[in-house]
C-alpha cells in the first residue's frame, strides 16, 4: 500500500511539472505577499455547588506564509477535573468533598507542519507530532508524515482540500497495557471543505483517516463537523462535534471518542506591504 501511494505521489507530481515550470514567472508576478495568521480557540466551563467540575478546552493554529512555502503550529489543550458524586445520590457529600478533584479529561498535543508548494494548488508537506492522551490510553505519542496535498476547489464560497501521506509513529501507553509501547506505521488519507453561504455563517467538514499498513483493518479515524457564527471581524462562535473511532483500540479502552464543544474564537491575520515592484524580493523563494 505504500508502493502505491508513493507511485501516486510521484504520478502526482510528475503530472504537475509542466504546470510548475510553465507558469512559475506568471505566478512569482501574483504571489501573495507574505502572511501571518494566528487562530486562537478557547471555551470551558465551571460548576461549584451540589456539583463540581471544570473543564477547560483551547486550539491554538498560528501560521507564516512566505513566497512558495509556509510554517504552520496547531496545539490543542483539553483538561477537565471534577468532584466524584461516588454514592449517586446527586450532591457531594462533605466526605466526598475531601477526596478533591479528581482527573475527567486530558489531551494534549502539538503539531508542527511545513508546506512546499509547487504552485496554487499543489504541495508537498512534512509533520511533526507529539500527543498526551492518557485517557485514551495514549501516555506519549511521537509521529511524523509526509506526504502531498492539493486544492480541488478555492473560491469565496467553497473550498476543497485533500491530502494523501504516510505517518510513522511510536506510541507509549499507560501502565497496564500490554505491550507497553509500539511502531505504528499508516497511510494516510484525509479530506476538509469548507462551505461559506452567508458573510456571517462558516460549514466546515473534516476527514481524516489512517490505515494500519501491517493489518489494514486497524483504521484510525478522526471526523469533525462544525458551524462558525462570525461575530466581528476578529471574534466568532463556533459548535464542533470531533469523533475519534478506532477499530482496533488501545487494549482496554472503547472504539469511540465524541467531543462535543461551544468555542470563541478570536483571528488575526497580517499582511507584510508588498515589495517594490512585481517581482522584487520574491524570486528568492523560487521552489526551483
Amino acid at each position: 500500500m505504500i508502493g502505491g501511494l508513493l507511485l501516486f505521489s510521484g504520478f502526482a507530481v510528475a503530472a504537475t511539472d509542466e504546470v510548475v515550470f510553465a507558469e512559475t514567472l506568471k505566478e512569482f508576478e501574483e504571489s501573495a505577499s507574505p502572511e501571518t495568521t494566528v487562530v486562537a480557540e478557547v471555551g470551558g466551563t465551571m460548576v461549584e455547588g451540589n456539583t463540581a467540575n471544570r473543564v477547560f478546552r483551547s486550539n491554538i493554529d498560528a501560521s507564516y506564509r512566505w513566497g512558495w512555502q509556509r510554517l504552520t503550529v496547531d496545539s490543542l489543550t483539553e483538561l477537565g477535573r471534577a468532584i466524584s458524586d461516588a454514592d449517586g445520590d446527586g450532591t457531594l457529600s462533605d466526605s466526598e468533598r475531601l477526596t478533591g478533584y479528581q482527573r475527567t479529561s486530558e489531551k494534549v498535543g502539538i503539531d508542527l507542519r511545513y508546506d512546499w508548494y509547487l504552485n496554487r494548488k499543489n504541495a508537498l508537506y512534512g509533520l511533526a507530532g507529539l500527543l498526551r492522551d492518557p485517557l485514551s490510553g495514549y501516555q506519549t505519542r511521537v509521529h511524523g508524515q509526509v506526504g502531498y496535498s492539493r486544492q480541488w476547489v478555492d473560491t469565496e464560497e467553497q473550498s476543497l482540500l485533500g491530502e494523501l501521506g504516510i505517518d510513522a509513529a511510536y506510541e507509549r501507553f499507560v501502565d497496564g497495557v500490554d505491550p507497553l509501547s509500539a511502531w505504528l506505521y499508516s497511510a494516510r488519507i484525509s479530506v476538509q471543505w469548507e462551505g461559506r453561504f452567508r458573510d456571517d455563517l462558516l460549514l466546515s467538514q473534516s476527514i481524516e483517516a489512517f490505515v494500519n499498513v501491517r493489518n489494514p483493518a486497524d483504521i484510525r479515524s478522526i471526523s469533525e463537523s462544525a458551524i462558525t457564527f462570525t461575530a466581528t471581524d476578529m471574534l466568532s462562535v463556533r459548535t464542533s462535534y470531533l469523533l475519534n473511532y478506532d477499530t482496533v483500540p488501545v487494549e482496554g479502552y472503547r472504539r469511540t471518542d465524541q467531543t462535543i464543544a461551544l468555542t470563541l474564537v478570536a483571528s488575526m491575520r497580517r499582511l507584510r506591504p508588498e515589495p517594490d515592484g512585481p517581482i522584487d524580493g520574491l524570486l528568492d523563494d523560487d521552489p526551483s
